[in-house]
């Protein structure tokens, strides 16, 4: 259909929010996303894409992460938030 799909913009929300949280985590610490929200906001054709992810509450056993993704022009493309729990190794 000439646009990039949903699942590869939310396969990079994912991966930003997961190594934006993943730099929270003490090395007896592991961690798995338990929901995850993407919003489209506009379509990409063609381009680079980056992604911005910020922890925004990290607490002992809960956390929660925002994400932004924009074009090489600096046009929003989707955000992103993800709550994910804090597992013992």
């Amino acid at each position: 259909m000439g646009r990039v799909h949903g699942g590869l913009v939310s396969a990079l929300a994912d991966a930003a929010m997961g190594i934006a949280f993943g730099r929270t985590l003490l090395d007896t610490e592991d961690f798995s996303t338990i929901e995850m929200k993407v919003s489209f906001i506009r379509p990409v054709r063609e381009g680079l894409l980056s992604a911005d992810a910020k922890v925004i509450q990290r607490g002992l056993r809960i956390g929660f992460v925002e994400c932004v993704i924009t074009d090489q022009r600096g046009k929003l493309i989707a955000t992103g938030s993800s709550t994910c729990t804090v597992l013992s190794r």
